[in-house]
C-alpha cells in the first residue's frame, strides 16, 4: 500500500521505505483524453467527427470487403455460409469465429405429458399481434384464453409479463430507422394447463418460434419470439 511521503523526504520513497509514485491527476486525464476522447467543439462540446455511409450495394458484401478475405458479413437470405470461418457479429461488427454444429430441438419434459400442464418462458423479446399474448392464444371469453396449435391445445392459466419494451434498429440499405415496435420482454412467463393432444407437437411448435402467421421474416431471422418449454412444478 502506498503512503504519502513526509515533507522533505525523497519524492521517490514513501514512509517505511515503500516506493512512491507522484503524478498530476489533471495532466493524466488530459493525456487520457487525447488517446480515448472524441474531437469536439470546446464551447458546444458537439462532436467534430462526421461519418456517413456513402452508398450501399445490396447483396454485394462478400469476402472481398474484408482484409485477407477471411471475414464475412452475413446478410439474411444472401447465400449459405461455409461450415466454419470468421464473420462480423452484431451491430458493432465485432469479429467472431463460428463452426457449424448439429442441433436437435429438446424434447418436451416427460412431466408435461403426464401432468398436462407446462410453462412458456420467453428467451428473447416477443413480437405478438396480441400485444402481451403469444400468437396462437385466443380469447374464448372475458377471462378464458386458449392456445390452439396443430395437434395440441391448452388453457392459459396465468402470465407474468413485465412492462413492454420497445425495439427499433437501423436499415443501412435505405438509411432510415426501423419502425419502433412494442414487445413482450424476455423473461416473461406463461403458465398453461389442461393440455390436450401431443406434447411432442407442442415442443416442435415452441422450437420453431412463436410466430404463428406473422410474416415478419427479418425480425424472425434476428432471433425474436424464441422461448423455452418448461415443466410446471407444484401441486395441481
Amino acid at each position: 500500500m502506498a503512503h504519502a511521503a513526509d515533507q522533505g523526504a525523497d519524492p521517490a520513497v514513501a514512509a517505511g521505505g515503500e516506493a512512491q509514485v507522484h503524478f498530476n491527476v489533471d495532466d493524466l486525464r488530459t493525456a487520457e483524453g487525447k488517446l480515448f476522447g472524441a474531437a469536439s467543439d470546446s464551447e458546444s462540446r458537439q462532436s467534430l467527427v462526421r461519418l456517413r455511409l456513402k452508398h450501399w450495394n445490396d447483396g454485394q458484401l462478400d469476402n472481398d470487403t474484408w482484409p485477407k478475405q477471411e471475414m464475412k458479413y452475413v446478410q439474411v437470405g444472401q447465400g449459405q455460409l461455409p461450415d466454419s470461418g470468421r464473420l462480423r457479429l452484431g451491430g458493432d461488427g465485432k469479429g467472431a469465429t463460428y463452426t457449424r454444429c448439429d442441433y436437435a430441438p429438446p424434447a418436451a419434459p416427460p412431466s408435461i405429458a403426464a401432468d398436462r400442464r407446462f410453462r412458456l418462458i420467453l428467451a428473447t423479446p416477443g413480437i405478438f399481434t396480441g400485444g402481451w399474448l403469444p400468437d396462437g392464444v385466443n380469447g374464448q371469453g372475458e377471462r378464458d384464453f386458449r392456445l390452439q396449435g396443430e395437434g395440441f391445445s391448452a388453457r392459459l392459466a396465468c402470465a407474468a409479463v413485465p412492462r413492454f419494451d420497445t425495439i427499433s434498429g437501423w436499415v443501412l440499405a435505405n438509411w432510415r430507422p426501423k419502425t419502433a415496435q412494442r414487445v413482450a420482454p424476455a423473461g416473461s412467463v406463461y403458465w398453461f394447463d389442461r393440455l390436450e393432444g401431443d406434447a411432442g407437437e407442442l415442443a416442435a411448435w415452441v422450437a420453431s418460434g412463436l410466430w404463428g402467421d406473422n410474416p415478419d421474416r427479418q425480425r424472425r431471422a434476428e432471433g425474436f419470439n424464441r422461448a423455452w418449454l418448461a415443466n410446471w412444478k407444484g401441486k395441481q
